[in-house]
């Protein structure tokens, strides 16, 4: 039989077999941990003969129990915001240089140099050189400069 629950009058237990049954407080006693019955208690349903009442705890008991419960659901809250924080780590660009996740995306641009020198190689035709690359999308880190291209 296991304990379900008591008030100031009854102690309130379930039989294996399902059965509900309520006791008066004056038919058991309550020893630390234990429910004894008083008298053998025979289940109406299935004729099981009871002595004791399995699965009490002491108000104090029941304290400890509950701060031990919310102790574990407030781990298990901890573990699934690190989780996440885990996931969302493995989610954010960071710069290869420095860690930060400060960055900013943009296109390359116009190339100076490579105008330059498609200027002196083929002349005014050769600046057109400095538009290769321009399509590029390239990420930059705002705490120290580094540029890096997507996908490198």
């Amino acid at each position: 039989m296991k304990f379900e629950g008591s008030n100031d009058r009854s102690v309130f237990a379930r039989c294996d077999c399902g059965a509900f049954h309520r006791f008066d407080k004056n038919e058991v006693t309550i020893v630390d941990t234990n429910i004894y019955i008083n008298d053998t208690y025979e289940c109406q349903k299935c004729k099981y003969k009871h002595t004791s009442i399995d699965g009490y705890l002491s108000e104090e008991g029941n304290k400890a129990q509950e701060l031990i419960t919310s102790h574990i659901e407030a781990v298990k809250r901890m573990k699934a915001a690190a989780e996440e924080e885990i996931e969302r780590e493995k989610h954010t660009v960071k710069c290869k240089k420095c860690g930060s996740s400060q960055v900013s995306v943009g296109d390359k641009g116009f190339g100076l140099g490579k105008a330059a020198i498609g200027g002196i190689l083929l002349g005014p035709v050769g600046l057109l050189g400095g538009l290769v690359g321009s399509k590029k999308t390239v990420i930059i880190c705002l705490k120290c400069g580094h540029r890096w291209e997507v996908g490198k």
